[in-house]
C-alpha cells in the first residue's frame, strides 16, 4: 500500500511540475526567466525547511499540514483562474515554427551532464560520513546555487551553460578534498550549491524553446523529465553495478568530452548578426534570426513597426486580438525589450 501510494503520489508530482513549467514558460519573461525560476525553487526549498521546524520537526507528518496544503493549492487554483486561459492559440503550425531538430541538442547535452553528475556524485556519497552535518547550511548552499546561476544565465546564456558544465568537476575536487580531511558537511553543501548550477540549466535550456510559441509549450517541462529518467537509469545501474572510484573517475574524465563538443556545437549554432548596410526585409529577417522569432512573430513585428495597432494587425492577418497580444508578449521577451517602442527602434537600428 505504501509502494503504491508512493507511485501516484509522484506521478501526481509530475504532473504539477509539468504544469507548472508550462505556465512558467507561458508567462515569465526570457529575459529574467532563469533568475525567476532559481529564486522560486530556493524559497521553496528553504520554505519547506522552516515549516518542518514547527512542532519540533514533526509538523510535516502530522494532520496540520493537511489545512496549510489545501489552503495553498486553493490559492493556487484562484490564481490560474483569475490568470485566464494561456493555452489558446491560433491552431497553426508553419514550417519555421515546428521543433525540427531544435530539441536533440539540448537533449543530449542533459543527458550527458546527468550521467556524469550520477557518476561523480558516488565519489563522495560513497564514503563514511560524519553523523552531524549541517543539513540546514546544505540547503542554504542549495538555494544560493538557484539564484546565482538564475542570475549568470539571464545575463548570458552561454555563460549560464558553461558554469553548469564546470560545476559538473565538483566531485572529482570533493573527493581529493575528503581524502585530506575536508568537512563533510563542506563537502555536500559545495555539493548542492554546484547542484543547483545543473537544476537550472535542466528547467531554462527548455523553457526557453517552448516560451518561443505556445503551440511549443509542452516542451517545458521535457528538460527536468529528461534529468530524472536519465538519474534514475544511472542510481539504477550503479545500484546494480558498483563501480570502483577509478573507474568512475575515467567514465566522467571521457564524458566531458563529448559534453564539450556538444556545447561548443550549441554555441556554434546561435544566431549571428549580419555585418554591413542590409534591406528592410533581410533586416528583419536578420533580426527574426538573432532573436529566435518565428515567422509570424517577425510579421507582427514588421507591422508594429507600420505604426498598426493590435486590432489593425488583427484584421491585416486574420488572427484574433489576444493572439496578436500573446506574439508581442514573445517578441519583447525574446528581444529584451520593454515595450514595443523599444522592440521596434531595437529593429530599426540592427544591422
Amino acid at each position: 500500500l505504501i509502494i503504491g501510494a508512493g507511485c501516484v503520489f509522484h506521478v501526481l508530482i509530475g504532473v504539477y511540475f509539468g504544469f507548472y513549467l508550462t505556465l512558467f514558460a507561458a508567462h515569465v519573461p526570457a529575459d529574467h526567466s532563469a533568475v525567476t525560476y532559481g529564486a522560486a525553487y530556493a524559497f521553496g526549498s528553504v520554505g519547506t525547511y522552516v515549516l518542518s521546524l514547527f512542532g519540533d520537526g514533526r509538523f510535516l507528518a502530522s494532520k496540520g499540514v493537511s489545512f496549510i496544503y489545501l489552503l495553498l493549492a486553493a490559492a493556487v487554483i484562484v490564481l490560474v483562474y483569475r490568470g485566464g486561459s494561456f493555452l489558446s492559440g491560433d491552431g497553426t503550425v508553419s514550417d519555421e515554427d515546428r521543433l525540427e531538430t531544435s530539441i536533440r541538442l539540448p537533449a543530449a547535452i542533459v543527458v550527458v551532464m546527468m550521467i556524469i553528475s550520477v557518476t561523480g556524485s558516488g565519489l563522495y556519497y560513497s564514503l563514511p560520513q560524519a553523523e552531524n552535518i549541517d543539513w540546514n547550511l546544505i540547503r542554504a548552499f542549495y538555494a544560493v546555487g538557484l539564484i546565482v546561476t538564475g542570475a549568470v544565465m539571464d545575463y548570458r546564456r552561454w555563460m549560464g551553460e558553461i558554469l553548469a558544465a564546470a560545476s559538473l568537476l565538483y566531485p572529482l575536487i570533493a573527493f581529493a578534498l575528503i581524502g585530506e580531511g575536508m568537512n563533510n558537511t563542506a563537502a555536500l553543501a559545495f555539493s548542492y550549491l554546484f547542484r543547483g548550477c545543473l537544476t537550472v540549466y535542466y528547467v531554462i535550456s527548455f523553457t526557453d524553446i517552448a516560451s518561443s510559441d505556445r503551440n511549443r509549450l509542452y516542451v517545458a517541462p521535457l528538460g527536468l523529465l529528461i534529468s530524472r529518467i536519465t538519474e534514475a537509469i544511472m542510481t539504477l545501474f550503479l545500484m546494480k553495478f558498483p563501480l570502483p572510484n577509478l573507474i568512475q573517475i575515467l567514465v566522467m574524465a571521457f564524458l566531458m568530452i563529448p559534453l564539450i563538443v556538444l556545447v561548443v556545437i550549441r554555441q556554434k549554432r546561435q544566431p549571428k548578426a549580419a555585418a554591413g548596410p542590409i534591406s528592410e526585409q533581410k533586416r528583419i529577417a536578420l533580426y527574426a534570426e538573432k532573436h529566435g522569432l518565428t515567422a509570424r512573430e517577425a510579421e507582427i513585428l514588421n507591422l508594429l513597426s507600420e505604426g498598426l495597432t493590435d486590432d489593425e494587425i488583427s484584421a491585416r492577418i486574420g488572427i484574433s486580438r489576444n493572439t496578436v497580444r500573446f506574439h508581442v508578449s514573445n517578441i519583447l521577451k525574446k528581444s529584451h525589450a520593454a515595450s514595443r517602442v523599444e522592440a521596434v527602434r531595437s529593429l530599426q537600428k540592427f544591422s
